[in-house]
C-alpha cells in the first residue's frame, strides 16, 4: 500500500501540448522529477501520472504521458498532488515529518470569529504559495481561511483556541 504524503498543487492548463503550471513542495521536486511519477487527487482517488518531460522558468510546468490536449490538462488543474512517501530519500522524509508536524499544529482548535461570533474547528492546515490556509468544519460545510497573522487576535493552547477577525463574506464562501 503506498504511503501518500502532499507534495504540492496543480495550477492552470497551459499552451496547447497539454501541459500544467504546477506548485510543487520545493523540497520535494528533484525527488519527484527522479521518481519521474506524481499522483494528483481525482474525487478522492490518488492517480498515477508519468511526468513526460517537465521546465523550470521561474514557473514549472510539466507534460504527463497521455495528456496531450489543453482540455485534457484543464480537467487536472486546481488538484491536490502527492508523492509515495516510502520512495523518498531519507533526508527529503525527514523534512516531510517536520513540515507534518506544523501542518498538524491547530487540527482540533477551535477558531472564534470575533466580527460575527461564528465558530469553526480546524480540520486541516495546508500550506498554499505565500500563506497557510486552515479548513474549517462549520456546520457541515469546509471553509478555507487564510492563516495569516494579520487575521488572528490571540491563539490559545491551552483552550485549544484561537481568536480571529474575518473579512465580511467569508463564512459565505
Amino acid at each position: 500500500m503506498i504511503s501518500f504524503i502532499p507534495a504540492g498543487r496543480t495550477l492552470k492548463a497551459h499552451g496547447v501540448k497539454g501541459e500544467l503550471e504546477l506548485d510543487l513542495d520545493e523540497e520535494l521536486k528533484e525527488e519527484i522529477l527522479k521518481q519521474g511519477v506524481l499522483f494528483i487527487d481525482l474525487s478522492g482517488d490518488k492517480v498515477p501520472f508519468y511526468i513526460r518531460n517537465y521546465r523550470d522558468e521561474g514557473r514549472f510546468f510539466v507534460a504527463f504521458e497521455d495528456v496531450d490536449s489543453p482540455e485534457a490538462a484543464k480537467l487536472l488543474s486546481q488538484k491536490e498532488i502527492y508523492t509515495d512517501e516510502d520512495r523518498l530519500s531519507s533526508a527529503a522524509k525527514k523534512k516531510s515529518k517536520e513540515e507534518e508536524s506544523d501542518q498538524d499544529l491547530y487540527v482540533g482548535y477551535t477558531i472564534t470569529d470575533l466580527n460575527s461570533g461564528k465558530k469553526a474547528i480546524v480540520e486541516s492546515m495546508t500550506e498554499f504559495p505565500g500563506q497557510w490556509m486552515a479548513e474549517l468544519r462549520y456546520g457541515d460545510a469546509i471553509i478555507r481561511m487564510p492563516f495569516h497573522q494579520d487575521l488572528i487576535e490571540m491563539i490559545d493552547p491551552a483552550q485549544k483556541s484561537i481568536l480571529v477577525r474575518l473579512p465580511e463574506g467569508i463564512w459565505e464562501l
